[in-house]
């Protein structure tokens, strides 16, 4: 019998919450939590886009203080071997117009070289004779590798046939 009762009570119990209206929730309470639940998610939401675009702009902002490093880097390089050359330049300058003595606008450029021939050639016969030696060779070259191209049988096998 107390099977039955309890079987019948469970029963009841479930048919009750089908054809009983009366909830035990408040309605307000439910549109406060969702609303909640939304707010919540908006404000995560919004934490994450704040967040990846703070590390987007330190990331920009550092790539941009790199590059300015290295333009201004770059800029004090150049203008300090532009004023290391002019320097170069006006020191040449001052010392072509100077002699040993300390006078200036004497300058005057003499040989060191006591001998400026070979076998008794100047250097430029020299060079004429170097060219007509290395003319003279790749003539040779040309035509051996043109004769041995002619002198050269293809054998194919059609040819036995």
């Amino acid at each position: 019998m107390k099977r039955k009762f309890t079987i019948i009570s469970i029963a009841l119990c479930i048919i009750s919450l089908f054809f009983i209206s009366y909830t035990f929730a408040n309605i307000n309470d439910i549109k406060n939590a969702a609303g909640d639940t939304v707010n919540t998610v908006r404000n995560v939401i919004g934490g994450t886009e704040n967040a990846v675009e703070g590390a987007a702009n330190s990331a920009a902002g550092a790539i941009k203080n790199g590059t300015n490093t290295i333009e201004h880097g770059t800029e004090n390089i150049v203008n300090n071997t532009k004023n290391r050359l002019n320097e170069m330049k006006n020191d040449t300058a001052d010392g072509m117009m100077r002699t040993n003595n300390g006078g200036t606008n004497s300058y005057t450029a003499t040989r060191t070289s006591t001998n400026n021939n070979l076998f008794g050639l100047s250097s430029s016969t020299w060079t004429w004779i170097i060219l007509a030696i290395a003319t003279i060779g790749i003539i040779a070259l040309v035509m051996f590798y043109t004769r041995q191209n002619n002198t050269t049988s293809i054998y194919k096998d059609k040819d036995n046939k």
